[in-house]
């Protein structure tokens, strides 16, 4: 992030984050119960499917925590974490939504959920 001369981060970066984490803060808790109606309605999906789907991005998530957060305190470079972190929230969806199939889903899910950690690291 850019910094001040005095080494503080200056307001405009610090807005920019805020408007980030506004519009990616709903990403990982508001797919998840409107999936679950998705893939068990429109696909048929049974409950023990939909589960595991949804299990995969809480246990993605808990997982790249701690990697996450050493990547970005090693990285010099915030702005490309972030583009890394959006495309593959970007890609996750797409995915999502054209190749609804179980494997597909769960990889998916794991796209998704364990970019989250390096997002909010920020």
């Amino acid at each position: 992030m850019p910094a001040n001369l005095d080494g503080q981060i200056s307001p405009r970066s610090s807005r920019g984050l805020d408007w980030l984490n506004f519009f990616l803060a709903d990403t990982q808790t508001g797919v998840g119960p409107f999936l679950a109606i998705y893939l068990a309605s429109t696909y048929h999906w049974d409950d023990q499917r939909v589960g595991i789907a949804l299990s995969v991005a809480a246990f993605a998530g808990v997982l790249a925590q701690l990697p996450a957060g050493a990547l970005v305190d090693w990285s010099r470079s915030k702005r490309a974490v972030i583009a890394v972190g959006v495309g593959a929230v970007v890609t996750g969806a797409l995915l999502l939504a054209f190749y609804p199939s179980f494997t597909v889903v769960i990889f998916a899910q794991y796209c998704w959920a364990g970019s989250e950690p390096s997002l909010r690291r920020l």
